[in-house]
């Protein structure tokens, strides 16, 4: 069944686009010509492949169409002579009948299985997809500073998060590398995917010799006085102040004959005692310290350049803050044997040691040793970047999985799971549809063995002469399973049907093949049917047996005992309408559960459909009749409404329908017919032509030879049909 149709682009189907939903077993539209109808019909039928056009159906399973309607007709009934067969089911056949209804029982419960299992699915599919969507959420947010750091290596999947999911996924179920350093994977990742990427020149260890040198030289640590055999030298060691006199040896020339330690006047002795005490070899070993001291400046001035020179080089491998930590320890313990050198230097009769400083060499040597790595990486990755680049795309995604590792294998349980009950449902499905094909085939076995054509030719033909069509008829053809259609005396007659004839024909042959199949093995199978206005030069007797086999397929459809499963039925004819969609146990005009009426209208040239809340078509019919049904004690407005009754529907149907009727009744009742029946006849009447019979009773006699005048015509369903109208 269809449970809702979108026409949109197509015909006069313009504007906005005509959504039909919540449609029904039962489908009355009505609408004037040119509105719009037969573009559903086609719609439904498949006749039009519109892009914006759509059928949405129940469960997922499309069933047959049957579409009757100007198309149905020129396929069926052009000027070829053969038509092809309706094979339906034969009434004699009353064990294959019960063996039929037995398989068609088991493919309806295998259908309602296999709809069953269909829906779990769904719900598996739904949670599958709310897991995968809960996974992509919880990547993306994850693989967030990844994509900020390694967007040249994430390239590709980061405009979408099921797209990222799925690279995730995809890396996870590979070997990962092993050592992975996100520092050095981030320089490796400029090296390779910077446009401006360069070589970069191996940093230089610091050997560290000169330093080591003066920081080793044990002499450095021993006090220098002076010569010991000089008579002053006693008095300067007891009182060790040797480094004093030094300091004060150069102002004796300054004093001017006085000592300028005491302001004595100085021996004349003094000043040679002073130069025998610091004699050459005090001189010698003070010049070594100095010649020590100037070397290691030199070798520390040098050594910052270099660090310097380095610097720019070493920023791009390692870290700067590191770098220049390191640096300034080593800077700043010679800067400390310098001052320690310096001090010996002023002081040189005390003792010094000076700090070793090759620990914090060798630090600096292991982290320019660390950049060396890293520069190797990086002009390795340069020599070949297309290579380097993959692995650095490779490891990006390592760590990314490596992160992720906990939710990975959160969702690769939760999709096991839903693996397993997809592929357990997956074998009911194939079970449920292997008994379903089971009974098919079965249904099948016994439609070969009841089927056939001519039941169709019987039928078609029986009601052609109960209707008067005695001049042309059905016969089988020469093909198998074809009809063509012949005049009395056997010559063929479809090129000169007329168009009463044709249409007529046309829709019995529509009629019966809704309800059989031109495939052999598709008598029995679901359907939905269409019939798009079946009323055109039709006579009025023939209009109420069109109208009456729609309304037999419309109390079947109710009923759900047969193949058609859905009904669209489509007019512009009011009273065709009125017939069709007549049902005693309709509350009002509002539709029942199985119905629904919708309306087709056509304004500015842009068709539009909506659905009606009860049965559209009201009109002074219908209001003739409420005074008929609820007879007031106005017998005049009575009489009147009846005769215009009369007039309306037997103007239709044949005024013919009426004569020799007041015959039939008797005394009082037949002059009460006799008015109604003369004043019908007279055609179209005002309101001042209206008859009155003076009634010697009341209104009881109008109401019982009005239902015997629609009895004793032939049309006492229509009357019963009226009266039963709210």
């Amino acid at each position: 069944m269809i449970e809702s149709l979108r026409i949109s682009g197509c015909a006069t189907f313009t504007g906005e686009p005509a959504v039909l939903s919540d449609l029904r077993p039962v489908n009355y539209f009505f609408g004037m010509n040119g509105s719009g109808k037969t573009t559903i019909s086609r719609v439904i039928g498949g006749q039009i492949n519109h892009p914006d056009c759509d059928l949405v159906w129940q469960g997922g399973t499309e069933v047959g169409r049957y579409v009757y309607n100007r198309d149905f007709v020129l396929a069926n009934f052009s000027e070829s002579a053969l038509i092809r067969g309706v094979f339906t089911l034969g009434e004699e056949h009353i064990e294959l009948r019960k063996r039929l209804d037995y398989e068609k029982g088991r493919a309806e419960s295998a259908r309602r299985k296999a709809e069953a299992v269909e829906i779990q699915r769904r719900l598996k599919e739904a949670e599958r997809a709310d897991a995968e969507a809960r996974f992509a959420d919880a990547s993306w947010e994850a693989a967030r500073p990844f994509t900020e750091e390694f967007r040249e290596a994430m390239s590709g999947v980061l405009g979408s998060k099921r797209a990222l999911a799925a690279k995730v996924m995809a890396e996870s179920e590979r070997e990962p590398s092993e050592g992975l350093d996100r520092r050095s994977l981030k320089d490796r990742h400029t090296a390779v995917f910077a446009p401006g990427a360069h070589r970069i020149a191996p940093l230089e260890r610091v050997a560290g010799t000169a330093m080591t040198a003066v920081e080793t030289d044990e002499s450095l640590g021993h006090p220098i006085v002076g010569s010991a055999a000089v008579e002053l030298a006693g008095l300067i060691e007891r009182i060790g102040n040797s480094d004093w006199v030094k300091q004060g040896r150069p102002f004796l020339d300054q004093a001017e004959g006085a000592c300028p330690f005491c302001q004595q006047v100085a021996p004349e002795s003094l000043q040679k005692d002073l130069e025998a005490y610091f004699d050459e070899s005090f001189e010698k070993r003070l010049d070594a310290v100095e010649r020590s001291m100037a070397a290691y400046r030199t070798a520390r001035i040098s050594l910052e350049e270099r660090l310097a020179e380095m610097e720019d080089s070493a920023r791009q491998v390692v870290d700067l803050t590191q770098w220049q930590v390191v640096n300034r320890r080593v800077l700043d313990g010679l800067d400390a044997n310098l001052r320690r050198i310096q001090e010996k230097v002023d002081e040189p009769s005390q003792p010094m040691r000076l700090e070793d400083t090759t620990p914090a060499i060798e630090a600096l040597n292991e982290l320019i040793d660390r950049a060396n790595g890293r520069i190797g990486e990086h002009n390795a990755a340069l020599d070949n970047r297309s290579y380097e680049q993959a692995r650095v795309r490779r490891e990006v995604w390592d760590l990314v999985v490596r992160d992720l590792r906990p939710v990975i294998d959160l969702f690769c349980g939760q999709r096991d799971d839903l693996t397993r009950a997809h592929e357990a449902i997956g074998r009911a499905a194939a079970e449920a549809q292997a008994d379903k094909n089971a009974a098919l085939e079965g249904v099948r076995e016994c439609q070969r063995r009841m089927t056939g054509v001519g039941a169709t030719i019987a039928a078609i033909n029986g009601l052609l002469t109960s209707l008067g069509f005695s001049n042309f008829s059905l016969a089988p053809g020469p093909e198998e399973d074809s009809y063509r259609i012949i005049r009395q005396d056997g010559s063929d007659a479809i090129e000169t049907l007329s168009e009463g004839e044709r249409s007529f024909i046309t829709f019995l042959y529509f009629f019966h093949l809704a309800r059989g199949s031109q495939e052999r093995d598709g008598v029995t199978g679901d359907r939905v049917v269409v019939i798009d206005d079946p009323v055109s030069s039709l006579d009025a007797d023939v209009l109420f047996v069109v109208a009456a086999l729609t309304s037999e397929l419309v109390r079947e459809v109710e009923a759900g005992n047969s193949s058609v499963k859905q009904l669209f039925l489509l007019t512009h004819n009011v009273f065709f309408h009125r017939e069709w969609s007549f049902d005693h146990k309709r509350q009002g005009r509002a539709p029942q559960s199985h119905e629904a009426f919708w309306v087709v209208r056509k304004r500015g040239g842009v068709s539009r459909v909506s659905a009606a809340e009860r049965d559209p078509v009201s009109t002074t019919y219908d209001l003739l009749w409420d005074a008929v049904r609820q007879p007031e004690e106005d017998v005049v407005g009575l009489q009147n409404g009846m005769r215009r009754i009369l007039e309306n529907y037997f103007r239709m149907v044949g005024p013919t329908t009426l004569q020799g009727l007041e015959s039939k009744f008797e005394g009082r009742d037949m002059i009460v017919c006799r008015s109604l029946i003369k004043w019908a006849h007279a055609g179209s009447h005002r309101a001042m032509d209206d008859l009155y019979v003076a009634p010697e009773e009341g209104t009881e006699v109008y109401l019982r030879v009005f239902e015997e005048v629609f009895k004793l015509s032939g049309h006492k369903e229509h009357f019963t049909m009226m009266m039963a109208k709210e």
